[in-house]
Parts: C-alpha cells; structure tokens; sequence
C-alpha cells in the first residue's frame, strides 16, 4: 500500500520504520515483507524526477576533482539507483 502523508492524517504505525527508499531501503523492505511485524518504507521524494528537490536537498559546492552533490545523487523513490 502506498500513502502520500501529505493527504493522509491518521498516524502510521509499525515496528520498523525504514528511512529513505534507495537501494538498501527497498532491499529491506522486501527482506522484511511477510514478517510478522509491520514495515513502513518512509520516502521524502516521490516516483517522478525532481531535479529542483534533489538540487535543494543535495546543495552546496565541491572543488574539483569531485563532481557537485547533486550531480549524482537522486531523492525519491529509487533514490540514487534512478541514475
């Protein structure tokens, strides 16, 4: 099941509660799926890009060699594995 907190008032309750849904929040999720106890996968972003919420979330500068923080990472769903 899929909530969108924004629209959603009731508080949601489980025993584990998994932060960010890149590649390891997912990988656990599924390990966890059809345990005995609820899992609730918490994502900030949501299924489509959005570069202007990466840039924010990611922002500041890096000196080279280093790419920008944003460069190569992604918010939302899937997180960085969207790349």
């Amino acid at each position: 099941m899929i909530i969108d907190s924004a629209a959603n008032v009731e508080p949601i309750h489980a025993t584990v509660c998994i932060v960010g849904a890149g590649a390891a929040g997912i990988t656990l999720a599924c390990e966890l799926d059809g345990c005995d106890f609820s899992v609730v996968l918490l994502e900030a972003g949501g299924f489509g890009l959005d570069m202007v919420a990466t840039k924010e979330a990611y922002g500041g500068t890096a000196s080279t060699p280093h790419a920008q923080p944003a460069e190569f990472r992604r918010t939302g769903f899937g997180g960085t594995t969207r790349i």
